[in-house]
């Protein structure tokens, strides 16, 4: 009888065949755990979940695979050498915002870098966003796709002046929010008034298919608004408007467009300017047109230091109201605060009277460059002084007040520190509405670097105007701004200066505060810059001022003739081996004695001494007569 061979299993008894296979997957699962004890390695990155939340991890020990990309951006070279790179993965549970931020804990990762890729492999990777600094902290701003799965690289680079390796201890902080409600241009926030003004941030926004690029197809964010304008304007059919927006570390972009969808709009001809980091955008608006206002910008630049979160303010202004200085003066004070005071004058261009009227001034400290770092947009304001009284103008009326008021110096940095703080003084004018007071114009009046105070002065003298005529001729813009007076001067007189601004409707301002009493020109109350000069030698006259609410400068050459000439008297010899003389000119001014051996068509004098005159006048000279028994000597004001 042929017997079938019995397999393995049908002889082994059940429940020992049962602990074989349980036995069997629990080895394998041990060897994993084995193989992925820590996320060195890409295929053990560690999981992430939530919207909002810090981990503390290490990376040291860690180290870079083969065909794995270099973290830190190409635009910057802080993180270049990093090779201690973990990983993670986090899905987006919704659309939205997402800032994720390392900051090394203990001082031994000191550049830390960080990226965010799409892609399954490390060899299919595309990078959404990356970031390194030698600040101890990296930050990366983008958007996410809900449902989308994102791969998180951190590193570090080694740092010589901390003697780290780029491996330590990190805190990583993880924020996901909801775009901005009107990222898309069917969610447009409506304006509904003739004075408008905000702020925010791009984070989280983006781009929508057919949309315009706004003049920056480098911007990758845009926001969105839309205004009609007022229909019971009597006589009324063109309305002058002027939008500002002002942004951290880049201009925004403008766009001003009528049409119902974003892939189908009509660009509206607008007056466009950009200065600093503050774009203004004027056009005449047809009463019943809806037009739509986009607003681009950035939430993250790879090459920045701690890339910023895309803040921005926005100004929206149809008010016939003009805004000028025609006096202004600063003095430096000891604990790093200053004192100001200026004549600011408003003027009504429009046809219909003002509702009240108010100035007033704001210091914005961190407004300028820390260091490396940039601020974001400051929202901490400090007001300073008691607004003016208020007032109303009938058409064609003006009224001038007194701004003064102590600045004080910023709370991040001491008198005498040696990091750099940027401050920035407005003045603005404010007009009610109801309860409420809205700013409708403002002037840059100081700005520079704590604790030093000796960089720019603010625009001064210079204009901020913004004179709509309501029948349809527009704003009356700021054309030019020259200096008058004589472009030669004698030295010891005195000679009054003037900036005149001229504006598009041919009316002018003159500001006048300048006098040459000496070898200096005299500053009196802040408009004017100059320097020293010398005979015959030209120095240039400058004035800041200030157009649309943003900075220019205009100059010329003035030359000081005739200086009083030096006179050297009393020359003898003492004794067989010196001379004296005595040089006598004007009290105080610094004189030079120059000297050489012979007097030709092409001498060349040789300085001994430079020295300042005393209260008579006077300088008793002595020299060494040497080698050289005959000599020349010559004496003459210097710079």
């Amino acid at each position: 009888m042929n017997t079938k061979p019995k397999h393995f299993a049908s002889n082994f008894p059940k429940f020992l065949l049962g602990i074989a296979l349980l036995i069997f997957p629990l080895f394998q699962t041990n060897h994993a755990k084995a193989a992925c004890a820590n996320n060195d390695s890409f295929a053990c990155r560690t999981a992430l979940s939530g919207s909002n939340f810090v981990i503390t991890n290490s990376n040291i020990g860690a180290t870079r695979e083969a065909g794995e990309p270099l973290h830190a951006p190409s635009t910057n070279n802080f993180g270049a050498s990093a090779s201690n790179s973990v990983w993670y993965t986090w899905t987006a549970p919704s659309s939205g915002a997402v800032v994720i931020e390392v900051e090394d804990l203990n001082f031994s990762m000191t550049i830390p870098v960080i990226a965010v890729y799409r892609g399954s492999s490390l060899a299919t990777l595309t990078k959404v966003a990356a970031n390194s600094t030698p600040l101890s902290k990296a930050r990366v701003v983008f958007t996410a796709i809900s449902g989308t799965n994102y791969l998180i690289a951190v590193d570090g680079a080694p740092n010589a002046d901390f003697f780290d390796e780029g491996e330590g201890t990190f805190r990583l902080t993880l924020t996901n929010s909801p775009p901005p409600v009107n990222d898309s241009f069917t969610n447009a926030t409506l304006i509904t008034t003739d004075i408008y003004e905000t702020s925010g941030s791009f984070k989280g926004a983006g781009r929508e298919v057919g949309e315009p690029t706004h003049g920056n197809t480098n911007y990758g964010q845009t926001l969105w608004w839309k205004w009609t304008p007022p229909s019971d304007l009597v006589g009324v059919s063109i309305l002058p408007v002027r939008l500002m927006a002002s942004g951290v570390s880049f201009p925004p972009a403008l766009g001003i467009y009528t049409g119902g969808t974003v892939s189908n709009l009509a660009a509206v001809p607008v007056t466009l300017e950009t200065n600093g980091m503050t774009s203004t955008a004027t056009f005449n608006a047809a009463i019943g047109t809806t037009y739509q206002v986009a607003l681009a910008g950035l939430q993250h630049d790879d090459s920045s230091i701690l890339p910023f979160t895309g803040n921005f303010q926005l100004r929206f202004n149809t008010r016939p109201l003009a805004l000028s200085i025609p006096r202004l003066a600063k003095t430096n004070n000891a604990n790093g605060s200053f004192s100001y005071a200026a004549d600011v004058r408003v003027e009504n261009k429009g046809s219909a009277g003002s509702n009240p009227l108010r100035v007033s001034a704001t210091a914005i400290p961190g407004a300028s460059l820390r260091g490396q770092f940039i601020a974001d947009y400051s929202t901490n304001q400090v007001a300073q002084g008691s607004p003016s009284s208020p007032f109303t103008l009938t058409p064609g009326q003006s009224n001038t007040v007194l701004i003064a008021s102590t600045s004080p110096a910023t709370n991040d940095v001491q008198p005498g520190a040696s990091s750099a703080v940027g401050y920035a003084v407005y003045f603005r004018l404010q007009e009610q509405t109801g309860t409420n007071w809205s700013t409708i114009e403002q002037t840059l009046a100081f700005f520079g670097i704590w604790p030093s105070f000796d960089g720019l002065p603010g625009p001064g003298g210079g204009v901020v105007r913004l004179d709509p005529n309501l029948t349809g001729s527009g704003f009356v813009i700021l054309t030019n701004v020259s200096i008058i007076g004589p472009t030669n001067v004698v030295e010891g007189t005195t000679n009054s200066y003037i900036a005149r601004a001229k504006y598009s409707d041919a009316t002018q301002l003159d500001f006048t505060n300048t006098t040459w009493t000496s070898t200096v020109f005299t500053v009196t109350n802040g408009v004017f810059k100059a320097g020293f000069t010398t005979t015959n030698t030209p120095v240039t006259l400058g004035m800041y001022y200030s157009n649309i609410a943003q900075l220019r400068f205009v100059q010329t050459n003035v030359v000081v003739s005739n200086f009083p000439s030096a006179q050297l008297t009393l020359a003898k010899v003492i004794g067989q081996t010196n001379f004296s003389m005595q040089i006598q000119g004007v009290p105080n001014r610094k004189h030079a004695i120059e000297t050489t051996s012979a007097l030709t068509s092409n001498t060349i004098w040789i300085p001994l001494l430079t020295n300042a005159l005393d209260l008579n006048g006077r300088w008793n000279f002595t020299n060494s007569i040497g080698t050289n028994k005959q000599r020349y000597f010559r004496g003459r004001e210097v710079q």
